[in-house]
């Protein structure tokens, strides 16, 4: 009798020490690790094949406590007057966030 792909899997994962996991727990580990790690909601949709990403939400939203607790904070620090930055920015833009003037370049 052939192995199917699930059984494959089992073998697999049991070989490598981590005991017996079903694919499609592999699957959604590796999901909630890529969102825990702050993969955008988007990208990891797209990883997982989903059709849309509100599927990846309705699955996966429990997951995101942080980043509706870091807008919050975000925008009463905003209103009220506190710059507090609750996530990094992905390119800096003033001598504030990288000690250096910023330079003009030609194109």
């Amino acid at each position: 009798m052939a192995t199917g792909g699930a059984g494959r899997s089992r073998s697999t994962t049991k070989s490598a020490g981590l005991g017996h996991w079903h694919p499609h727990e592999l699957r959604h580990s590796g999901a909630s690790i890529m969102l825990a790690q702050g993969t955008p909601l988007h990208v990891v949709s797209e990883v997982l094949g989903h059709a849309s990403v509100a599927i990846t939400k309705d699955v996966y939203g429990h997951l995101m406590e942080g980043d509706r607790r870091a807008a919050t904070e975000a925008i009463s620090g905003a209103l009220l007057g506190q710059r507090k930055r609750v996530a990094p920015r992905v390119a800096p833009n003033d001598t504030e966030e990288t000690g250096r003037a910023a330079t003009a370049q030609g194109p």
